[in-house]
């Protein structure tokens, strides 16, 4: 995946893999874990466990530094 804003098309897709996820946002699978994926919204389809994209970006609002 492209590290840019994950889209398909003209739409955002709504959901994204973990690995995907990871690679939004610059860390390796095992930090994420650690780290990100207590605080976002996830969903199970079947034996995939996917990100909400939107919850994501949330997440990096709630967690950016004042300038």
């Amino acid at each position: 995946m492209d590290t840019s804003t994950p889209e398909v098309g003209t739409r955002r897709p709504a959901l994204t893999s973990i690995a995907d996820a990871a690679a939004y946002l610059s860390l390796s699978r095992a930090t994420f874990y650690r780290d990100v994926i207590p605080h976002i919204e996830t969903v199970r389809i079947g034996k995939r466990h996917l990100v909400l994209v939107e919850s994501l970006d949330r997440f990096i609002s709630a967690h950016r530094d004042a300038a």
